[in-house]
């Protein structure tokens, strides 16, 4: 309960939903990088063993700066709590501009994690539905906004693992790109993955198969997952992901 104290006492409030075993709430909390610095330690620590779970890693010190990074480096965090009070899966996001002028911006799905016995359940697709739908993007404008802004036109994320996509792609009924069965990344899609590998720092970005080389550096998983799609499994085997290989995977609303 550690956790859930500290996020009331700071005046988070959790929104409660219903998943296949059972009842979790969960806290959504904006700018986690302004919390007190002894706030973000217990967080920190309260998540730690969920992401060591999900990537099944040992919970060392390079490890914990992975993670610490992801959670206070992003604008957005949920944080996932069962009926005891213990976490059990986080989301982190962030918003990246697309076009100043007409106040549109990317949807980065920064990361997710979701602890391994409570895999399976639901709860990633609950986190991505939280996460898209419209009350909430515009409850987080931008610094630059003097109203509601529209919904962002695409979503994306990066990841060295063909299950993480194959569960996106499913979650909303449609496939990212890149596309399994299809060669060739459309224009507008492949200027999404620049500007997203540009605002992360990484200068190793092909367009024409959505990799990043060597932008990890390392794997980040300590068992590597696979899909249940060999398809998607295949298309990940281009991804060196020993040397730290990552695929940008993009998603264009169907009414853009």
């Amino acid at each position: 309960m550690v956790v859930v104290n500290l996020l009331t006492s700071a005046g988070y409030r959790a929104t409660h939903h219903h998943i296949k075993t059972g009842d979790v709430d969960i806290y959504r909390i904006d700018y986690p990088r302004n919390l007190p610095e002894e706030a973000k330690e217990v967080l920190l620590d309260s998540l730690m063993p969920v992401a060591a779970s999900a990537f099944r890693q040992q919970e060392t010190d390079l490890f914990r700066k992975d993670v610490q990074e992801h959670i206070f480096g992003f604008s957005g965090l949920f944080v996932v709590v069962n009926e005891e009070g213990v976490p059990v899966a986080f989301r982190v996001w962030e918003f990246i501009e697309l076009n100043f002028v007409a106040g549109t911006d990317i949807l980065y799905l920064a990361g997710m994690c979701v602890h391994e016995a409570w895999q399976r359940q639901g709860i990633g697709t609950l986190l991505l539905q939280c996460i898209l739908r419209e009350d909430h993007r515009r409850s987080l404008p931008d610094a630059h906004s003097f109203g509601p802004l529209p919904l962002a036109p695409y979503v994306a994320m990066r990841t060295q693992s063909p299950l993480v996509k194959w569960n996106f792609d499913q979650s909303i009924k449609r496939e990212s790109y890149p596309l399994i069965e299809e060669e060739g990344i459309p224009v507008d899609i492949a200027r999404v993955g620049q500007i997203v590998t540009r605002h992360l720092g990484d200068t190793s970005f092909e367009t024409q198969t959505m990799i990043s080389r060597e932008c990890y550096g390392r794997c980040l998983y300590g068992v590597a997952p696979t899909s249940p799609d060999e398809g998607y499994n295949k298309a990940f085997n281009k991804l060196n992901v020993d040397d730290g290989d990552t695929m940008i995977c993009v998603w264009r609303r169907p009414e853009h």
